[in-house]
C-alpha cells in the first residue's frame, strides 16, 4: 500500500471514521434492498418477543427490556434501535483494535484494518442486514473477551449469560471462542485452566439449559400467530402488515423440527452456485487467518479451531451465509486477541497483505454477504443477465 494510505489506515480516529463510513453504506444498501421487495418480517418481529406477553422466551431479553417504551416499537424506534446496536458494536470493535495494536508496526495495522473494514462479513453485511442482533452478540463476545484477557471472569460470565438470551446461538457463536481464550492461557497449568473454565462457564451454561428446556412458546403457533395480528404495533412495523409466520416459528419449534425445516430449505432452493462462491470466498479468508498463525509462529490451539464454531449451525439453521460471515468475524477476533499475547511475549506480529487479504478486500465489490444469499447485488445482477434460471 502507498505510505500516505498505510498512515491513514494505522490512525485510530481515521480507523473509526472509515468504519463508520462503511457502515453507512451497509445501511443503505440494506435500505434500498427493503424498498426493493425484501420482506422485513424477520427482522422486526424479534423485537416484540417479551417476556412480560409471551412468558419465559428465547430471543426475549431485548425485547423485555424496550417494551416499557412503547416509542421503540414503532418502525421508526425499531432502525432506531438498530442502529445503536450497530454503533455501539462499531465502538466496541474499535476500542478493542486499538488496545490490541501494541504488537502491530504501521503497515501491519493498516492491513488488518484494511481486511476488518472491507470484508464484505463484517460492517458491511452488519450494516446491510441491520435489524438482527448479531451487533449486540457480537459486541458482548469483545467485551466478554477483553474481560477474560484481564481475568474479570464474573463479568465476562454476565456479558455471556446476556448473550444467550439475546439468541440461544450465541452457544456455538460466541462461546467457544471465550472458553478458548481460557484453555489457550500458557501461564497457568492444565488444571488451572480447566477448573477457571468450568467456574466461568457455569452460569452461561445454565442460561442455556433454562431456555433449551423453558423457552419455548407452548400454546403453539396458532396462537402465536393470533396474538401478534392484534397487536397494531407489530402489524404497523412489518412489510404489508403481514404476520411473518417462518419468524414467529422460532419460539414454537423444536431442534429436531429445526432441523428438518433447514434440510427441506436446502433442497427446495438448491443454492449450489451461492455455495460454490462463498465456499471459495471463505478459502481466501481462511488462507489469511491461517497465514497469520504461521507467520507468527503461533501453534494452531484451542482458540484457532474455536474461531469456525459458528459453521455448526448449518446443521440446524438455514442462515448458512450468516454463518460463515460470523465465522470470519470470529478469525478477526482471534488475530487480535494472538496479538495481544504476542505484545506480552514483546513480539512485533506479521500481518501481510497477502492474496487471502487481497481476495477477501476486493470482494467487498460485490456487495455484502447476506443472510440466506452470497452476495445479493451479484446475483441480482446473474438473474437479470442469465438465460437460465439461478437457484435461491
Amino acid at each position: 500500500m502507498p505510505k500516505l494510505l498505510l498512515k491513514a489506515l494505522a490512525n485510530r480516529l481515521v480507523f473509526l471514521l472509515l468504519l463508520f463510513a462503511v457502515l453507512g453504506v451497509g445501511i443503505f444498501l440494506g435500505w434500498y434492498y427493503i424498498k426493493t421487495g425484501s420482506t422485513v418480517g424477520w427482522k422486526t418481529s424479534q423485537f416484540f418477543f417479551s417476556y412480560q406477553e409471551l412468558g419465559f422466551v428465547k430471543r426475549g431479553l431485548v425485547g423485555t427490556l424496550i417494551h416499557p417504551f412503547p416509542i421503540l416499537l414503532t418502525p421508526a424506534g425499531v432502525v432506531t434501535l438498530s442502529c445503536l446496536f450497530l454503533a455501539a458494536f462499531a465502538l466496541g470493535f474499535w476500542k478493542f483494535f486499538v488496545d490490541s495494536c501494541g504488537a502491530f508496526g504501521e503497515a501491519e495495522r493498516a492491513t488488518l484494518a484494511a481486511v476488518c473494514l472491507l470484508a464484505p462479513s463484517m460492517f458491511l453485511r452488519l450494516g446491510f442486514d441491520y435489524g438482527r442482533y448479531d451487533p449486540l452478540t457480537l459486541l458482548l463476545t469483545v467485551l466478554a473477551a477483553a474481560a477474560l484477557v484481564k481475568s474479570r471472569d464474573v463479568i465476562a460470565a454476565l456479558c455471556c449469560a446476556a448473550a444467550m438470551l439475546i439468541h440461544e446461538g450465541f452457544l456455538v457463536i460466541g462461546f467457544p471462542i471465550l472458553c478458548a481464550v481460557i484453555l489457550s492461557r500458557e501461564e497457568a497449568s492444565a488444571s488451572a485452566r480447566w477448573r477457571r473454565l468450568m467456574r466461568f462457564a457455569a452460569l452461561p451454561i445454565a442460561v442455556t439449559a433454562g431456555v433449551v428446556l423453558f423457552g419455548r412458546y407452548e400454546p403453539g403457533i396458532d396462537v402465536l400467530t393470533q396474538h401478534f395480528k392484534a397487536d397494531a404495533r407489530y402489524v404497523a412495523t412489518v412489510e404489508r402488515g403481514e404476520v411473518n409466520v417462518d419468524a414467529l416459528i422460532v419460539l414454537t419449534r423444536s431442534a429436531k423440527e429445526t432441523f428438518y425445516y433447514s434440510l427441506a430449505f436446502f433442497a427446495e432452493r438448491k443454492p449450489f452456485g451461492h455455495l460454490a462462491l462463498i465456499g471459495a470466498w471463505f478459502y481466501f479468508f481462511c488462507r489469511f487467518y491461517d497465514g497469520f498463525f504461521r507467520r507468527n509462529a503461533l501453534k494452531r490451539d484451542w482458540l484457532y479451531f474455536a474461531a469456525f464454531s459458528p459453521l455448526l449451525l448449518s446443521v440446524t439453521a438455514c442462515d448458512y451465509f450468516r454463518w460463515v460471515a460470523l465465522a470470519s468475524a470470529n478469525m478477526l477476533f482471534v488475530v487480535l486477541l494472538k496479538a495481544r499475547e504476542l505484545h506480552r511475549h514483546g513480539r512485533r506480529a506479521v500481518v501481510v497483505c497477502d492474496l487471502g487479504a487481497i481476495v477477501v478486500m476486493a470482494s467487498c465489490l460485490l456487495g455484502p454477504i447476506s443472510n440466506t444469499k452470497s452476495f445479493p447485488y451479484l446475483f441480482l445482477l446473474l438473474e437479470k443477465i442469465s438465460p437460465w434460471p439461478i437457484a435461491w
